[in-house]
């Protein structure tokens, strides 16, 4: 039986970067996968959505391609509605439970509300860019709950635990959850032999992707 695995993808380059780190994993996994394209971004033109599924389209064998752009999956976690949100996202993709996710980064929202609309599913990393390896915050898992009801949280802990120098970009980059991050069972990045990887994801098996 194939497993199912959730590619998401927020722009051009996150596609060339994800696909190459596909047809890295094959031989790895047997080839024995379902692959579900899932495409989104913030504020894409359509020239960028139509060069996207042109690229998209012969450079790997998707099972399904879907568009998700126009939830409103930005800074979604700071709206009351955000639950709405989620499962409207799994009902269009059309599979509510998936072997595997895989996102290019877990400290955003858009991302770390795909964590939540799939929450038995492993998470594969690959990178999404030069912001792949800023160091990030990751909350405790009590803080979760929390958090999740008021992003106000986010700040208060930054505040508490961390110094001040390193606080504004932080917060900007909001963080990882704890929770989200033991779930991830493998990190597929590009430029980590040139940049040293982020503390939080030391001790995650890392495949570099061949250039």
């Amino acid at each position: 039986l194939l497993k199912r695995r959730l590619v998401f993808v927020p722009g051009p380059w996150q596609l060339i970067v994800a696909t190459a780190a596909l047809s890295g994993s094959a031989p790895r996994f047997g080839g024995g996968f379902r692959d579900h394209l899932v495409l989104y971004g913030h504020d894409l033109t359509e020239s960028t959505k139509e060069a996207m599924a042109t690229l998209a389209a012969p450079i790997w064998q998707w099972q399904s391609m879907t568009w998700i752009d126009d939830l409103p999956l930005r800074y979604i976690l700071e709206r009351p509605n955000w639950v709405d949100v989620r499962d409207e996202m799994v009902k269009r993709i059309g599979h509510p439970n998936a072997d595997e996710i895989w996102i290019s980064k877990l400290f955003y929202q858009s991302e770390q509300l795909i964590c939540e609309a799939f929450p038995n599913s492993s998470i594969v990393l690959y990178e999404d860019g030069l912001h792949s390896y800023v160091p990030q915050i990751v909350y405790p898992r009590r803080f979760r709950s929390s958090m999740l009801r008021s992003p106000k949280q986010v700040i208060k802990h930054a505040v508490r635990t961390y110094p001040l120098h390193h606080r504004l970009l932080r917060i900007a980059i909001r963080g990882v959850f704890e929770d989200h991050l033991e779930r991830v069972s493998n990190v597929t990045f590009f430029l980590d032999e040139v940049i040293p990887l982020p503390s939080y994801l030391l001790g995650k098996s890392v495949r570099h992707i061949q250039r």
